[in-house]
């Protein structure tokens, strides 16, 4: 939803680097971010665009056979996975997409390290809520949606030029097609959105509560606890 300056940016920042870390809070749409760049980007890589979910894994000893099960790489008797990587991949050129670093920070930032220095042609993407602290690293922090300020009186129109309130109300549609912004509704969904602070999964989920409740009462109930979001969470799915 809305992003294309965060598209651009991301982009640009790869191509001035080897290894960019999109870092944010948890919820603030990193994994989907990046995505969407490495969609774009694939044709700029021959040997393509892989991507490696991290958030499954318990142990950092996993990582390596993480990366090298995405990257369809077989094991070799007798030799570390990790040195098994660095040689099959020293004369690739891809992109690769590791996504979820921040529990496994050393054991990933020590497997990037290593297959930088022996990939020349080799180039990464990770998302994380802190930067892996690689050499060359390049951080780039992932911003929240855009909220209409407190003291801004705007219109409906004026209203869906902020990324969140359009993100709130199209989610909102899935649960009550509805659901429009007028003179009575504007108010709470621009107030959701600035309580929530533009996290795009806390407004998803603001947003999975329509239909149960009015959006005065999600309003409402927000300004005592967030305890509305995360009540029934397990059954609606979990963001990033």
């Amino acid at each position: 939803m809305g992003r294309e300056r965060e598209m651009a940016e991301v982009k640009q920042a790869l191509a001035g680097t080897r290894l960019l870390t999109l870092t944010g809070t948890g919820g603030s749409a990193k994994t989907r971010l990046a995505l969407e760049a490495a969609r774009d980007l694939i044709g700029s890589y021959p040997d393509g665009v892989w991507l490696v979910e991290l958030a499954p894994l318990s142990e950092g000893e996993l990582v390596p056979k993480a990366v090298a099960e995405a990257l369809e790489v077989a094991e070799r008797p007798a030799q570390s996975l990790s040195n098994t990587l660095a040689e099959v991949l020293r004369d690739r050129h891809l992109l690769l997409v590791v996504d979820n670093c921040e529990h496994l920070l050393e054991a990933t930032a020590q497997l990037m390290d290593k297959l930088l220095d022996s990939c020349p042609h080799l180039q990464i993407m990770a998302t994380s809520r802190e930067a892996l602290g690689v050499e060359g690293e390049l951080k780039w922090t992932v911003p929240p949606l855009s909220v209409p300020e407190p003291q801004e009186m705007l219109s409906s129109e004026e209203l869906e030029a902020y990324e969140s309130v359009r993100l709130f109300v199209e989610r909102a549609r899935g649960r009550d097609p509805s659901i429009s912004l007028n003179s009575h509704s504007a108010l709470a969904v621009a107030k959701i959105c600035r309580m929530l602070e533009g996290i795009p999964l806390a407004i998803e989920l603001a947003a999975a509560r329509v239909g149960t409740l009015s959006l005065e009462q999600i309003s409402e109930r927000l300004e005592g606890s967030l305890e509305l979001l995360t009540r029934g969470r397990q059954c609606q799915g979990t963001g990033r």
